[in-house]
């Protein structure tokens, strides 16, 4: 399922898998209104989000701190534990474009 959602880039990070593939390592923030007058916006981390759009982000490091537009990619994932096997929900980042 995909999904387009405004957030912030709280931190991006560029590693190299095992392969020697490029891919980014980003935290965005959700503000999340809570309708309570006492604590009236709550920040929600989604964090070690991974991004590989198949070639580098120039200055991918200016995007910490800016509103983005994130397209994120919700699956399902098999795990396996003992005999039992588990469900897992993953998410990934399929773009980032700055508002």
């Amino acid at each position: 399922m995909k999904v387009s959602v405004e957030l912030i880039v709280k931190d991006i990070k560029a590693k190299t898998s095992q392969s020697g593939n490029l891919y980014y390592q980003v935290e965005l923030v959700e503000i999340v209104e809570t309708g309570n007058p006492e604590n009236p916006k709550v920040e929600k981390s989604w964090k070690d989000l991974y991004l590989n759009i198949g070639k580098p982000i120039e200055n991918y490091s200016e995007l910490t701190g800016r509103r983005v537009n994130a397209v994120l990619n919700f699956y399902t994932a098999e795990r396996k534990h003992g005999d039992r096997i588990f469900t897992d929900i993953k998410c990934n980042i399929i773009e980032l474009t700055t508002i």
